[in-house]
């Protein structure tokens, strides 16, 4: 019989009601195993890498106290060629509950750059648990390509902004984003703002517009409008028209100005994707359905070892940029 083990969708235990004329009882005492869990994806966007580390528990006992504040007697490591970066112990601030905020124990590396194409192993040991690893190899590089970009300087004569991504050969699946980069005027000091473009607009003329922005697309899934035979997306103008004015009507005297289009590409590697996709396609009514994804990495533990990479295209807009 399977554990439950903490982080992840919300806690459940669903027995569709496929089994309700079955003979065949569920043993829910099975014999239980306290194993180390450890969720950790490594990012090029910064230097500083978090993960999580804590202890499975049986959905029996109920909850323990390491699924908040984690495992505490363990040591983690990431290495990479001749380098190894050892993980301490911090707290990071989550999601407040009436008013207070819930502090959630984690390990933070500092100093850890993520490099394309490399290969990344994580060692986590505990006296009391033993040891679990696991090994990937860091994302390679995307390529963003934004068909005749001048068109941006133009809102009113833009009918589509076809964008073409080229996926590191590791990739597993992406999400491409579309923001514009403002700077606003208060008092005598301009701030920089952004706003994401939507991918799709429907409506407007008399009542809101329905909107949508992108999602997660796996390799070579079509977007909701996508350019013929390639990755990418292709943003409406009329999308790209509610945007900025949108960003005006927030200032109604003209005290803004729009600066730069900035095409955001995240790319995840196979482990992520395997987790996300067994989070979010649990298998069908005649399963026994679990807090917990069934997948992992992680060897001898549960949990997902995993990289994802971010890369940026920009374009700086006319300063005349009309509306």
């Amino acid at each position: 019989m399977k554990v439950r083990r903490p982080l992840g969708p919300i806690i459940t235990l669903l027995i569709s009601s496929h089994f309700a004329g079955c003979d065949q009882a569920v043993n829910l005492d099975a014999p239980f195993e306290k194993k180390l869990v450890v969720y950790a994806v490594l990012s090029n966007r910064t230097e500083t890498q978090f993960a999580r580390v804590y202890t499975n528990y049986s959905g029996v006992q109920g909850t323990m106290d390491s699924t908040r504040y984690g495992a505490m007697d363990v040591t983690m490591t990431v290495g990479q060629g001749s380098r190894t970066y050892v993980f301490t112990d911090t707290l990071v601030a989550g999601d407040s509950v009436n008013g207070q905020a819930v502090w959630t124990r984690a390990r933070v590396a500092h100093q850890l750059s993520i490099e394309e194409g490399k290969p990344y192993e994580l060692v986590v040991s505990s006296p009391s648990l033993g040891m679990v690893r696991s090994k990937v190899v860091s994302l390679f590089r995307g390529e963003i390509y934004v068909q005749n970009p001048e068109s941006l300087d133009v809102p009113t004569a833009v009918a589509r902004i076809p964008v073409v991504v080229t996926l590191g050969s590791n990739a597993a699946a992406y999400i491409l984003r579309f923001y514009l980069e403002y700077e606003y005027l208060l008092d005598v000091t301009w701030y920089s703002e952004k706003m994401e473009v939507p991918w799709t607009i429907v409506g407007g003329e008399s009542e809101a517009p329905k909107v949508t922005y992108p999602s997660l697309l796996a390799r070579g899934q079509r977007a909701p409008i996508s350019p013929r035979g390639s990755d990418g997306v292709i943003f409406p103008g009329s999308a790209y028209r509610y945007t900025i004015s949108q960003i005006r009507a927030q200032f109604p005297g003209g005290n803004a100005r729009l600066k730069r289009a900035i095409f955001s590409l995240t790319q995840i590697d196979y482990p992520m994707y395997a987790y996300y996709s067994t989070v979010n396609e649990f298998p069908g009514a005649g399963t026994l359905r679990l807090d917990d994804p069934d997948y992992t990495n992680i060897q001898g533990g549960f949990g997902v070892f995993a990289t994802q990479r971010e890369d940026v295209m920009t374009y700086v807009l006319s300063p005349g940029l009309g509306p």
